[in-house]
Formats: structure tokens, sequence, C-alpha cells
């Protein structure tokens, strides 16, 4: 009978101090608690639902691990219901919920996403769950405004233009080429285009050997790019970005004003300077080509787009580019390719 009495004080023990560590968890935030979310999704200026959207949905976490730092949130990847409501059931560490639209449906943009908290008095309870149990999440999506055909394309450099075949050149040279955007091409002879709508001209000066810093030889020489067009009120303008990713783009209209005639980028080694290279890796850009004029100076045609990606000298010229077919319509919203 004595011997009955010991496991049960033991086993009496035993869960007591599983009950006290689980507590402990619980009241440092470490255990998981778990709750229910319903996520639908509007349209966020009419409150219409929307189908087909990918929802990401999120319980927060406050984990952390000493060795790789704060532990990652749970995820949940689900697609809205016929009814543009869907269920997730998840768990996080704590008091929140986030949810947002992932992969925005047809004709539409990203919008805002939503937060609720749970009850923080729920750390003092011991359930496995967030009081109130169950949270409802309403995300917005932005429709898009007046999206249209558009010509597109892919601007890359001909390879005899980029680093290294350009490095490996041991006299002066200047060369001109040009891009048809409406084509889709380079002019001859590198391919078919017929307009000369982004012209590139390419001026080489070789120094010849030298010494860098250690000691070591260096070949010396400098290669500029310049971007220029083919009419006066042609040009080019930096794409400004406020560093807000989600809703609606801040870039679907052209300035109608503003443009640059060219814009120069540059790299090489010298003797005098060593390496340097313009800090032009990555750009966005507006622009506007055939551009025209009647007799009392006002414009009468002129494209506008846009154009992104890598513009770098020794990297190479990679762009992707958008261009507005009706002249003088300065909407950038994309619709389809022509």
């Amino acid at each position: 009978m004595s011997q009955s009495n010991t496991i049960v004080r033991r086993n009496s023990r035993y869960w007591v101090v599983m009950l006290c560590l689980w507590l402990a968890g619980m009241l440092s935030g470490c255990v998981s608690r778990f709750a229910a979310t319903r996520i639908s999704v509007v349209d966020a200026e009419t409150g219409q639902p929307i189908l087909g959207a990918n929802v990401n949905c999120w319980y927060s976490c406050i984990n952390y691990d000493p060795w790789s730092g704060p532990k990652a949130n749970s995820y949940w990847y689900r697609k809205t219901g016929r009814d543009n409501v869907v269920w997730i059931f998840g768990h996080g560490s704590a008091p929140s919920v986030y949810a947002s639209v992932d992969t925005p449906p047809r004709d539409y943009y990203n919008g805002h996403g939503d937060e609720a908290s749970f009850w923080k008095i729920s750390y003092i309870l011991p359930l496995p769950i967030w009081l109130p149990p169950v949270r409802t999440l309403r995300v917005g999506v932005l429709k898009k405004l007046n999206p249209i055909p558009m010509y597109t394309g892919h601007i890359a450099a001909p390879s005899q233009y980029n680093y290294p075949n350009v490095k490996s050149r041991s006299a002066n040279w200047m060369d001109v080429t040009a891009f048809d955007c409406v084509v889709g091409d380079w002019c001859p002879p590198h391919g078919r285009g017929l307009t000369n709508d982004l012209v590139f001209r390419y001026r080489y000066a070789y120094f010849g050997s030298s010494t860098n810093r250690w000691g070591q030889p260096v070949e010396c020489y400098r290669l500029e790019r310049t971007l220029s067009f083919a009419n006066p009120d042609d040009g080019y303008q930096f794409v400004k970005r406020d560093g807000n990713f989600s809703g609606r783009p801040k870039d679907l209209v052209a300035p109608s004003d503003g443009y640059h005639p060219e814009h120069t980028s540059f790299y090489g080694e010298t003797p005098d300077q060593g390496w340097r290279v313009s800090d032009d890796t990555h750009v966005e850009f507006y622009f506007r080509v055939r551009t025209a004029r009647d007799d009392k100076g006002a414009l009468i045609h002129g494209l506008y787009g846009r154009m992104s990606g890598r513009y770098s000298g020794y990297l190479g010229l990679q762009m992707d580019y958008i261009l507005n077919p009706t002249p003088l319509d300065t909407n950038l919203e994309f619709g389809r390719k022509l």
C-alpha cells in the first residue's frame, strides 16, 4: 500500500511540474495558441467581393533563437472560395494575426492588408487558444484604372559593347547604335529596326598599361555609354519611388514635361584614379520618343513609355520597356502586348 502511495505522489509531482512548465511557457510567450481567422477579399474602393485572390495569412510569433534570431512567422496560403471567404486555422505565440493578398486577381493590384489583435489576457489563462478564438479580416484590393494594349520589348546590348569584350581592346574607338521601340529591335546592322528611338553612343579610350596600388599590372581604359534621342523634345527622366510597394502603382502616368536629352554612364580603370564606375546599375526611366511640334511650337506628336532593368556598363544593358502607341497619351497602365 505504501509503495502504491509513493507512485501516486511521484506521478502527482510529475504532472505538477509539467503544468508549471507549461504555464511558464504560456506566460513567457514561448507557447503557441490556436485561433481561427475568417478572411474576405473585397474591392478596396467599392466594397464588392472579389473572387480568385491568393491570400497570405500569418499568425505572429515572438519566439527567439539565439543562433538564428527571431523565428519565422507561421504562414498558410489559401485561395478565396466561391463566396470570396476563406477560413484559416493556425497558431502563433503573439496576440495578432495579419492577412494580405499574395497574388492579386485579374484586373486588380494588391491593396491593403488587415490585422486583428487577440485579447492579451489570454497570456495568463491556462488555455491553448487565443481569446476571442475567431477573428475576421477584411483585405482590400485596388482595381486597375485604364489598362491599354502597348508595345513591349527587351533591350539587350550587342555583345561587342559588353564587358569583357570591350576590356580586351587596345585602341580608341567610338560607335553609335539605335533601338526601335515599336519594332522591338536594334536598327541595322544589329537588327531590323526602322526608327532611331533610343540612340546609344559608345566612346572607348585606351590609356595603355599601368600598375595599381598593389603594384600589379593593369590595362587602363574608360568606356562611356550615352543614351540620347533622335528628336529635340525626346528624352528621359527617372521614375521616383517612395518605398511603398503595396497598393496601386505610382508610375501609371508619364510626366508631360521635364525630359532630359541624354544620360551618360561609364566604367574603367584610369592611371590617376584607378577603377571607377558610375552609380547607375539598376534604373527606371520614363521616356518620350518621336516627338514633333507644329509651326507655332505646340507639341503635336510624341509617344510615352517606361523602361526598367539593368543599366550598367560592365554588367551590361538589360532593360524591359512598355510604350503607349497613342500619340500624346501619358497613360502607362499596361493591359496586353500589341
